[in-house]
């Protein structure tokens, strides 16, 4: 037996392959991150009190995370900033959020 092929794999033992495209599984694995950090957004909002939370994230991320936050997030989401920022240094991020 041989090993497939990046991006492929056996659908059954038949022996036919099916096409997993890799941008498809970067994307499931992106949407789980997000659903893993919304959910982490409560666990911390509910755990300790929180004055105002910014979010910041690409525009893509934000609209998924928007359906998946929690109303005690929303209660404390003072605004969101629709950029993706983490390839910056520090001092440039501070250029971005601040007013």
């Amino acid at each position: 037996m041989g090993t497939s092929p990046p991006g492929r794999a056996f659908a059954s033992s038949d022996g036919r392959r099916s096409a997993m495209s890799e941008s498809n599984l970067h994307e499931l694995a992106e949407e789980r991150f997000l659903a893993s950090a919304a959910a982490e957004l409560a666990r911390q909002t509910r755990a300790q009190p929180i004055e105002r939370l910014l979010l910041v994230a690409p525009a893509k991320a934000l609209g998924f995370l928007r359906k998946h936050l929690d109303p005690s997030v929303d209660e404390v989401l003072s605004g969101e900033v629709a950029k993706d920022l983490a390839h910056l240094p520090v001092w440039e991020i501070e250029r971005h959020l601040t007013p």
